[in-house]
């Protein structure tokens, strides 16, 4: 738990918003995976939080609450059904636009899916920010938590890929192997091997 007076007195929270952190997951069976990797609200307890976390069902989601009197708690998950290893590093992301009414979840710089969310947020100054736990008698996530971060906007997917960046890239880039053929007389031939493909994915 972290003391955020002042820090995110600007935040407004009824409008986009982003969250992202590394995570390392360490769970020994599902009922571990209930597990809130960044969450940020307005009391020490966790009333009102907003939350990035990973479901019983191995799911990222995103959770929030509205209203005061009842308090509404509301979820959206990721529909993609990306699975998660343990001991394994990933750079994950929530972004809501309040202008298209979408939540986006991204794994390692890439988009896992896009759902459609309209209800509005309960506005309130956040003063706490939750880093691997929404309170302090709540769960807590098993594994590693790195670089969290809480931006007032919409990130584009082109700055959650770069943010992410530290897991897409092999920094080795080991040199290719070459390989020659080459005639060792006058009259002899040789064969040049079929040239290689290369595939990408743009996204």
């Amino acid at each position: 738990l972290l003391s955020a007076t002042g820090l995110l007195k600007d935040l407004n929270t009824t409008g986009s918003l982003s969250l992202e952190a590394f995570f390392n997951p360490s769970y020994a069976s599902a009922t571990d995976r209930n597990q809130v990797i960044l969450a940020f609200g307005p009391s020490a307890t966790g009333t009102f939080v907003y939350r990035l976390d990973y479901d019983q069902a191995g799911k990222l989601g995103l959770k929030f609450t509205t209203g005061t009197s009842p308090i509404v708690s509301n979820e959206v998950l990721d529909t993609s059904g990306a699975t998660y290893t343990n001991n394994t590093w990933y750079h994950l992301a929530m972004t809501r636009d309040t202008s298209s009414n979408e939540v986006r979840f991204y794994r390692n710089g890439r988009l896992l899916s896009t759902v459609s969310n309209s209800t509005a947020l309960q506005q309130y100054t956040p003063s706490y920010v939750w880093v691997g736990s929404m309170n302090t008698t709540g769960t807590k996530a098993i594994g590693h938590i790195d670089s969290p971060a809480i931006y007032g906007r919409a990130l584009p997917k082109r700055a959650v890929k770069q943010r992410a960046g530290a897991v897409l890239v092999n920094t080795t880039n080991p040199a290719p192997t070459v390989s020659s053929v080459a005639p060792t007389s006058a009259g002899q031939s040789c064969t040049v091997p079929t040239p290689y493909n290369i595939t990408w994915t743009s996204d």
